[in-house]
């Protein structure tokens, strides 16, 4: 909730913004609109007053707003090339991030699951492996996983792709 903190939700909407701000001529106005829109619903302490469910959703929510819509109204040029390499890099730290965190804690009978649900992968999951959940599956899946977007490996190519696309 801390806009001073850099490890705050709110200082990265924050921060997002004012770099889209800064980047007019790259962003597009509808991805401007969803990122000031994300900003607008929670400036204010507004964020602090939700349930942290009710906030984490909305802002999962928000943020595949804004990425989908960079996506799909930005020219893949070099700053769209710039941003998709930002995207999966955050991504491959934060899937490692969970996955350490959730071997420290092996031995909780809810570790991988929740840890699944946090990356967006539990549905993709229980579709690839069925409905049991054994360490070793969920750090097989959510490492190598070629096909799951959020995986590292998937991500790892992604990267590499807008990588090969800037000019050296």
């Amino acid at each position: 909730y801390d806009a001073a903190s850099p490890a705050s939700v709110a200082a990265a909407l924050g921060g997002a913004r004012e770099s889209a701000r800064r980047a007019r001529e790259t962003v597009s106005t509808e991805m401007w609109e969803a990122i000031n829109t994300t900003w607008n619903s929670v400036r204010g302490g507004r964020l602090q007053r939700m349930r942290p469910a009710t906030a984490f959703k909305l802002i999962r929510e928000r943020c595949a707003v804004i990425s989908g819509t960079a996506d799909s109204t930005m020219s893949h040029d070099e700053g769209w090339h710039f941003l998709t390499l930002g995207r999966s890099l955050e991504r491959v730290d934060m899937t490692a991030r969970m996955i350490s965190t959730a071997a420290v804690t092996a031995g909780s009978q809810s570790a991988w699951p929740n840890v699944l649900r946090g990356c967006g992968a539990h549905h993709a999951f229980v579709r690839t492996y069925g409905g049991v959940v054994s360490d070793r599956d969920a750090v097989e899946f959510l490492l190598l996983d070629r096909l799951f977007p959020r995986s590292v490996v998937h991500t790892l190519t992604i990267a590499e792709d807008a990588l090969a696309q800037l000019d050296p």
